[in-house]
């Protein structure tokens, strides 16, 4: 095994359709990825993009929003299907996953930063797939 542990970035176009809303079925074929990766005994961190997608239609927008606090609120709809639809898969495959939500102040915070790698090492040493996301507490810009 050339790389023990693989970090992937999962964009929103990797798992929405043309209309911009989730796709269930790209969300599955990227755990499947996943877990035949996991079972051959790599580490697994995913970075994903997509809680605006997946929390803009449960809102009832027709399309996805421009407004800042439009998508701030679609966000924190999607944050948890997003999280929910990854959960589901996963776990069907026997595969715990995590969900971490980081802002930049964490990273600007040593304190902060290493407890966010504490509990990342942590997930990683008893076999969980971490899912990371950029939280959404409410920045100025988005």
């Amino acid at each position: 095994m050339k790389y023990k542990r693989i970090v992937f970035k999962v964009g929103t176009s990797s798992i929405t359709r043309s209309d911009g809303s989730l796709s269930r079925g790209k969300i599955q074929t990227i755990t499947r990825q996943l877990a035949a990766l996991h079972h051959a005994g790599h580490e697994l961190v995913l970075v994903s993009s997509g809680a605006v997608a997946a929390g803009f239609g449960a809102l009832g927008f027709k399309k996805r929003p421009v407004k800042i606090a439009d998508k701030q609120a679609s966000a924190a709809v999607g944050q948890g299907l997003l999280m929910e639809e990854y959960t589901a898969n996963l776990s069907s495959d026997g595969i715990v996953s995590a969900q971490i939500l980081l802002s930049r102040a964490d990273f600007a915070d040593k304190r902060r930063y290493q407890n966010a790698g504490g509990a990342l090492s942590v997930l990683l040493q008893r076999r969980a797939i971490p899912i990371i996301n950029e939280t959404t507490r409410f920045r100025l810009r988005s």
